[in-house]
């Protein structure tokens, strides 16, 4: 996450005139480390440790071993779609 990473995300997403959510903010400062720093996305309402989402595969061949479920610790609901363990850091 970049310096002005979650400053960004909350001035342009929440209007400053809104309250926050404590918890919802330090959420929001993990998923964005978590994100940059593994190459996933986090689910809505994410708690730290619980499965993230990778990305879209880049090839036909790591489609294939998805579809296969070749992947060890990733649950698949397709081959656009897939659950990955926790980060063991997050």
């Amino acid at each position: 996450m970049d310096s002005g990473g979650l400053q960004s995300a909350l001035g342009d997403y929440y209007p400053f005139s809104d309250g926050r959510n404590i918890l919802k903010i330090l959420q929001l400062g993990v998923a964005l480390q978590t994100a940059a720093k593994y190459n996933v996305a986090a689910p809505a309402d994410r708690i730290s440790g619980q499965d993230v989402i990778l990305p879209l595969p880049g090839s036909c061949g790591t489609a294939e071993a998805r579809v296969r479920g070749e992947e060890p610790g990733v649950t698949r609901v397709g081959w656009f779609m897939a659950f990955a363990d926790r980060p063991k850091t997050s």
